[in-house]
């Protein structure tokens, strides 16, 4: 089983920042708090391994999740938080309704290829995202009862999941929108992944056997 989890409240999401390069806005009190809850609710789920966006929330939160289960926590730059270019930084209002432009072009009008200056394209984050998936995958095969932990971003994770599993109703990210610490599972059948759970959600019953 994979386990795609948000990171807590940082101190980006309260100021309502773009803050996906470097390594600087952690998590609130409020997001360490999300995290130790997280952390209590998966206890009893032993991760074979546990990766990380390298920005700081994620690397945060990972850490705290982390503790008492054994696993060392993999810096995993494949799942940081696709770049916005030019919008690094800025939090007025001019640049979040440019990020919804591009928001627009990738799942309104299928335009995988738009970016913003000296940012990413969906293909760009599709491309090391699935790369990612797929190693990981080919341990799944091996061993299917393993469970996997992947801490990562509201943005990737809703501009790349969707793309990942098979019947997977593509309106949930926008009615359901993953909130901080919250995660999303998926299941490999055949050579298919599938949503198990998102968030509270679920969408596919567990293989039997």
């Amino acid at each position: 089983m994979l386990y795609f989890l948000r990171h807590g409240e940082s101190e980006a999401n309260v100021l309502g920042v773009f803050s996906n390069r470097g390594f600087q806005h952690g998590l609130t009190e409020k997001g360490i708090k999300q995290a130790e809850e997280c952390r209590e609710k998966l206890s009893s789920i032993a991760f074979q391994a546990i990766y990380t966006s390298p920005l700081q929330r994620t690397v945060e939160t990972a850490r705290i999740v982390s503790r008492g289960k054994g696993v060392e926590v993999q810096v995993e730059p494949r799942l940081v938080e696709f770049d916005v270019g030019v919008l690094e930084g800025r939090g007025d209002p001019e640049s979040w309704q440019t990020f919804s432009g591009l928001w627009k072009e990738w799942f309104l009008q299928n335009n995988h290829h738009a970016r913003l200056d000296g940012g990413e394209s969906l293909e760009d984050v599709h491309a090391r995202f699935f790369e990612l998936v797929e190693h990981v995958g080919e341990q799944q095969q091996q061993d299917p009862q393993a469970h996997f932990l992947f801490v990562s971003h509201g943005g990737t994770l809703s501009c790349t999941l969707p793309f990942l599993f098979t019947d997977f109703p593509a309106e949930i990210i926008r009615s359901e929108p993953l909130g901080n610490c919250q995660w999303v599972t998926g299941f490999l059948q055949g050579d298919q992944w599938y949503c198990h759970r998102w968030g509270q959600t679920l969408l596919h019953e567990l293989p039997s056997g």
